[in-house]
């Protein structure tokens, strides 16, 4: 099944090469007429001009002789510090490198395009027609990165070329981000914000009258039925975009649509016909030469023979999608290829070789589908909408404030008119009292303004605490900027699953990936009780900070008694799994006290962190404790000791840092503690460490 390639990334790559050659010569200029017009040519940009479209006529029929043409341009670019022919050659060799699938080298060019674009706006961005171009080059790097799985920047460069595009009115460019941010959101199953944002891009297309893009829609929205096994409605999406590639004679949306028809009729049982398409899909698909469009056809056809228990068939498509996507280096397809290998291989009695894939499947899995990547896909739709509203917002206050003058110009026309005698006196009243009902309107609809405009900011203030604690958010607020802060006594804790490798191998990926949802949010939910800050999450791994962003003296205790909480807790879900002879789950805690900094970077993406040592020990910590117990630093225990019993481990030896004082926390001391295994504090404790924090 086609995941990705309904992604619009010819448009983008013919926008850029169109805008080159415009530059001087028209399309149609043959090589014969460039070499020789290089031959004669002095050599100032003039010249630069001619071999980058020279390298231009080379694109799509040799692109060796296009590469070193572009390199030559380069060369001569930068002997005359002509930015615009630098900025023109990357960008064909970006393209050329494209073209071959090379999507690294392709965005390594495209990114000293946007280098240049950034140093030389002056230069490179004069009129609309620049900017449309920027904005093709931010979305195909937004292509290029969904290709490679790295969804949340995918999504970022999706949204600048949003920016740029609404910024010159190009519609057709808005649609086009609109669809490939669906994508994104196919792939991530979220299938409600995917329909949303190609239902957008689909009413775009019906008003600009774009039938092509219609079809791309169409087979993204079957997609969606698809996976939600509404499949007869899903057909009729793919035979409308189907209907509409085969009028136009477009052959990679021909084998787009046939293989996604195929997919259905293998999902309903239909056999005959689930093969007569996919095998369409794969005989155009060789015939364009599209490698990645290759790969998804071998795919698709290892399916059915699976479906059919031809196992040999199947194992032999899987294996040529499997190394194509290898070599393309596209995770979507590797992901399905080693998943299907796996399974076949467990089928076979191949163990040794099953593990091999489900290890290149699960390590595929955790890339796409990691808890941080997820939250930063939403941190950067929020802070889109975020400036979208306060866009609005100053646009609504600029509105009243032209009213409001408009009216106090009116007030001032009717004061000079009652100088002007008793005749007018009859009029002028009428005037007043007319005045006054429209004031009075004018100041009902103000105050209903006035209302929406507060309404708007408790909207943005709700997003922006999304992202951030809520006094990082309220001097956001107030100074435009987080100030990082320096932070003289930290707890910082680290915890990780031991032999989470081994869990992998026991369980299914699905049980892994649900378990370890339901371990964090119960210590998302321990963690707020005990007043500290979840910082991030990282595969199994969990960190977070007592005594910030609001500094306080009894964090080192909180701590530990919220790491005595979640050790009780796992002992309770292990003794159920015990009964039931399931793996264990058992956590490794790590705790250091220190000085650190901690605070919000840069200016469009926000996100609170820590920094410092402190932070580099801490985790030591955990990488050195054992399942089931808290571990903490010398410097930690020095504040606990009168309210916890604990084993001195001697000195340590962590990486990089040398020996280190450890101890186990035990339990809390007997006259601090509630519950006779020492895991709850009693009152006596809560009170004192609010007197701790008091003083």
């Amino acid at each position: 099944m086609f995941y990705s390639k309904h992604i619009k990334t010819i448009r983008f790559v013919a926008i850029l090469f169109i805008l080159l050659t415009q530059i001087c010569f028209a399309q149609n200029s043959t090589t014969d007429s460039l070499i020789n017009l290089l031959n004669s040519s002095n050599i100032d940009t003039n010249k630069v001009n001619i071999i980058n479209n020279l390298a231009t006529t080379y694109y799509g029929n040799n692109s060796d002789k296009a590469l070193k043409y572009a390199n030559q341009a380069i060369e001569l670019s930068m002997t005359l510090n002509y930015v615009g022919g630098l900025v023109q050659a990357y960008q064909i060799k970006a393209n050329v490198f494209y073209s071959q699938s090379k999507y690294s080298e392709a965005i390594s060019n495209f990114m000293l395009c946007l280098n240049y674009y950034s140093r030389y706006k002056n230069i490179l961005l004069k009129n609309n027609a620049d900017k449309s171009t920027l904005a093709g080059i931010y979305n195909v790097i937004g292509v290029i990165l969904y290709y490679q799985a790295d969804y949340d920047e995918s999504l970022s460069y999706y949204l600048k070329s949003i920016s740029v595009y609404e910024e010159i009115g190009n519609k057709g460019g808005v649609s086009d981000c609109y669809n490939n941010i669906g994508i994104i959101y196919q792939n991530q199953n979220d299938n409600s914000k995917a329909l949303f944002y190609h239902f957008k891009s689909l009413s775009i297309k019906y008003e600009l009258k774009d039938t092509l893009g219609e079809a791309t829609s169409y087979n993204n929205i079957g997609e969606i039925y698809r996976s939600q096994n509404q499949f007869e409605k899903a057909l009729n999406y793919y035979y409308k975009g189907l209907n509409i590639k085969e009028n136009t004679n477009d052959i990679g949306g021909i084998a787009t649509a046939c293989n996604n028809i195929g997919y259905i009729y293998l999902e309903t049982n239909r056999l005959d016909s689930a093969f007569t398409f996919i095998n369409r899909c794969l005989n155009y698909s060789l015939s364009t030469g599209e490698k990645f469009d290759i790969a998804e056809s071998y795919l698709s056809m290892g399916e059915y023979y699976k479906k059919i228990k031809n196992y040999t068939q199947a194992e032999n498509y899987f294996l040529k999608a499997y190394n194509l996507s290898k070599e393309l280096g596209t995770p979507e397809i590797i992901l399905k290829s080693s998943e299907k290998l796996s399974e076949i291989s467990s089928m076979s009695g191949n163990y040794k070789q099953a593990f091999y894939y489900f290890k290149d499947f699960k390590d595929i899995t955790d890339k796409l589908h990691n808890e941080e990547k997820i939250k930063k896909m939403t941190q950067l739709e929020l802070q889109h909408e975020f400036d979208q509203k306060q866009k609005e917002s100053k646009f609504k206050e600029q509105q009243i404030s032209l009213v409001q003058k408009s009216k106090l110009k009116r007030q001032r026309i009717i004061s000079y008119a009652s100088l002007a005698g008793l005749v007018l006196t009859l009029l002028l009243v009428f005037v007043i009292y007319r005045n006054y009902n429209n004031k009075k309107h004018l100041t009902i609809s103000l105050m209903n303004q006035k209302k929406e405009l507060e309404k708007e900011k408790k909207k943005s203030d709700k997003l922006l605490l999304n992202i951030l604690p809520f006094e990082i958010a309220e001097e956001l607020k107030k100074y435009g900027k987080a100030s990082v802060k320096q932070y003289n006594m930290v707890s910082v804790m680290f915890a990780d699953v031991k032999g989470f490798t081994m869990l992998c191998e026991e369980i299914t990926p699905f049980e892994l990936i649900s378990e370890l949802d339901n371990y964090f949010e119960r210590i998302d939910l321990i963690i707020e009780q005990n007043i500290i800050e979840k910082i991030k999450t990282a595969g199994d791994s969990y960190m977070c900070a007592g005594g910030v962003p609001i500094a306080n003296k009894s964090n080192p205790i909180d701590m530990v008694l919220a790491s005595l909480a979640i050790q009780k807790y796992m002992k309770e879900v292990n003794k159920e799994k015990i009964i039931h002879n399931k793996p264990l789950w058992q956590m490794r805690i790590g705790i250091h006290t220190g000085p650190l900094l901690a605070g919000v970077i840069g200016k469009n993406k926000f996100a609170y962190d820590i920094w410092g040592d402190t932070v580099n020990v801490a985790a030591r910590l955990e990488s050195t404790a054992e399942a089931e117990k808290v571990n903490v630093s010398g410097e930690t225990y020095q504040f606990i000791r009168n309210y916890f019993d604990c084993t001195f481990r001697g000195r340590i030896p962590a990486k990089n840092k040398g020996d280190i004082d450890m101890y186990f926390v035990n339990r809390i001391k007997l006259e601090y503690s509630s519950d006779e295994e020492g895991y709850l504090p009693n009152n006596r404790l809560i009170v004192e460490i609010k007197e701790i924090n008091k003083t």
